[in-house]
């Protein structure tokens, strides 16, 4: 008889990747930044947080973004945010993977659900900060969230295709 030692099973595999695509996020967001004059920095996390979310679907993709990005916060120094990030990033990944389900993988999918996906952190985070620190400084990040949302909508339908080949999920 033989023994394997790593035989994993479905279950064992679906954690594995979980934890790497939360890692994904994690070094997309504090690796990849580009400064803004705000004080804040535009990240390619939220590319990984949708990708997580066409390939896994809404509610995985959700906690994956969610989790993800809130360490990165812990991480990166911005700890005020990281419970408003749990939420916001969640709401992202949940809503891209829920309409990227609807319809598909095809360019109006892609495009739809990183569209629906970018609006719920764009309005989370305004939302957050109009209530947090006033209409100024929400409005002061509006734009560089607008310009991540794009960024990283585009890199995340770009990817994807390459991504959704692997075995990766299988």
């Amino acid at each position: 008889m033989r023994v394997r030692c790593f035989d994993m099973n479905s279950k064992t595999k679906e954690l594995t990747l979980n934890a790497v695509l939360a890692a994904l996020v994690i070094v997309a967001t504090l690796f990849v930044r580009i400064p803004t004059p705000t004080g804040g920095s535009v990240n390619l996390g939220d590319a990984a947080v949708l990708i997580a979310a066409f390939r896994l679907g809404g509610l995985r993709g959700g906690l994956i973004g969610g989790i993800g990005s809130a360490a990165a916060d812990l991480m990166g120094g911005s700890a005020a945010f990281a419970l408003p990030t749990l939420f916001i990033k969640f709401a992202e990944g949940l809503v891209a993977g829920i309409v990227f389900k609807r319809l598909g993988g095809g360019p109006l999918g892609l495009a739809a659900s990183s569209f629906s996906g970018g609006a719920c952190m764009v309005g989370g985070y305004f939302a957050f900060e109009l209530f947090a620190m006033g209409a100024g400084p929400a409005l002061a990040v509006l734009v560089p969230n607008v310009i991540q949302a794009i960024v990283c909508g585009v890199a995340a339908s770009v990817a994807f295709p390459f991504v959704s080949r692997s075995q990766a999920g299988s």
